[in-house]
């Protein structure tokens, strides 16, 4: 099927066509690591190269934007952290108002990822910017884990704070994203036993593999828990959060952001 729907589109050159080649390469890659295939992940990232290659020559769109947005969340999946940055970077400077306010927010993270001094300026933007929960949330985790970073641990909770009440109209995915950077705040502030139950919730969970930005947070923090605890104390943990339902964690992140 996927076979099929990229030959349609290579067909084609018109913008909406490029876009369903990131479109696709953005899926075929999700579909290629589940299923632990190399070759299937591999094309999908040409793909989503030429995509955005086919970009260049183009006048700025929502649609050339949308390609270099979701080639760079291929890039990101695949482990190419500075590569999506680079191309997350470019959809923002030139892409509309509605790409800048779903993918500033993603920016901000993985530019925390990469120690990027940027992130917390560009996150603060995202977040007087953000029109969706979604993207306001992810704008939220991004100072937050900045904040958190710079050793400013009461600030990080309080920006925290401030995302809850948007959780309810947010998708598992995003839910599970702000769990994952009460995480990292926590880790930040040497709460190793809190992190590892909430990190093994959210791989309970599941969602956070179909989302590569809540993906690189998590490959991020577990190796700080993995070192930071004994062995078993981290299995005790773990099996805590995995049978730690997502609202039950999210219920513990609010008693904790309020102290």
């Amino acid at each position: 099927m996927f076979d099929q729907l990229a030959a349609l589109a290579v067909a084609r050159t018109d913008d909406i066509s490029v876009f369903a080649r990131a479109l696709i390469a953005n899926t075929l890659y999700g579909y290629g690591r589940a299923a632990g295939d190399d070759r299937t992940t591999h094309a999908a990232e040409r793909l989503a190269e030429e995509a955005v290659e086919m970009t260049a020559s183009r006048a700025a769109s929502p649609w050339t934007g949308y390609t270099t947005a979701f080639a760079a969340l291929v890039a990101l999946a695949a482990g190419n952290i500075e590569r999506s940055a680079a191309l997350l970077t470019r959809c923002v400077a030139h892409g509309d108002e509605m790409v800048r306010a779903s993918y500033e927010p993603v920016l901000a993270l993985v530019l925390h990822a990469l120690r990027n001094p940027a992130a917390y300026e560009l996150a603060m933007r995202a977040q007087e910017r953000a029109e969706l929960p979604a993207d306001l949330v992810t704008a939220v985790v991004a100072a937050a884990l900045e904040l958190a970073s710079c050793g400013d641990h009461t600030a990080a909770r309080k920006e925290l704070k401030a995302a809850l009440p948007e959780l309810p109209r947010c998708v598992t995915t995003i839910r599970s994203t702000l769990l994952i950077g009460a995480a990292g705040v926590a880790i930040y502030g040497d709460d190793h036993r809190r992190a590892a139950r909430w990190l093994a919730s959210a791989a309970g969970i599941g969602a956070i593999f179909t989302m590569p930005q809540g993906f690189l947070l998590y490959e991020r923090y577990v190796p700080l828990v993995r070192d930071a605890l004994a062995r078993d104390e981290r299995r005790l943990l773990r099996e805590q959060g995995l049978s730690l339902v997502l609202d039950d964690a999210l219920d513990e992140v609010t008693h904790w952001v309020a102290q």
